[in-house]
């Protein structure tokens, strides 16, 4: 079916002169207000019902005959009320979905750059620590000795943090990508 160019304030104007908040055109080549547009040749008769995110119409859930003309039964219009609703709910979960993958993956390329950069300086203190304590820049006394071994251990403790963050930040991806 060919797509449909319109004016979103005009099916606004439509909605607020309807008494059920649907479109009705039950006969599409004789209503004049479908003249312009191009879809007379291939319907015969529509309705149509906003889907709504709080006050804002965010939509149209279309349902259309390409033969029968008339009006829709009120079976038909309650049908149709119930899918534009579940059509809404569907679209605002489809788009915190989508919000929350780009957070996650924010989070992930933020916690692996992060961790990266705290990595490569760290372990260039462990090896400074070691060369110290292996008497590269000379001998050290008892009491540089224990400080040396001090920064060394607390470094230690601190990459071994953030290869567990890192892990975790990978093992988080691997969950993503493998649920649905």
């Amino acid at each position: 079916m060919a797509r449909i160019e319109g004016r979103p304030e005009h099916f606004e104007q439509m909605l607020a002169s309807s008494e059920d908040d649907v479109v009705e055109f039950s006969d599409i080549g004789s209503d004049p207000r479908l003249g312009a547009f191009t879809i007379t040749g291939f319907l015969a008769s529509c309705l149509n019902v906003p889907l709504r995110r709080g006050d804002r119409i965010v939509g149209a859930l279309s349902l259309a005959y390409t033969e029968r003309t008339g009006r829709f039964v009120r079976r038909q219009l309650t049908l149709a009320k119930g899918l534009a609703h579940h059509a809404v709910i569907a679209l605002e979960t489809a788009r915190l979905v989508r919000s929350l993958e780009e957070a996650s993956r924010a989070k992930s390329d933020f916690v692996a750059a992060v961790s990266h950069d705290l990595r490569t300086p760290i372990h260039i203190l462990v090896g400074y620590a070691d060369m110290l304590l292996d008497g590269a820049a000379g001998d050290i006394t008892r009491a540089q000795r224990e400080l040396v071994s001090t920064i060394r251990e607390r470094s230690v403790q601190f990459r071994d943090l953030v290869d567990g963050i890192l892990a975790v930040a990978r093992l988080d991806a691997q969950r993503g990508a493998v649920l649905p």
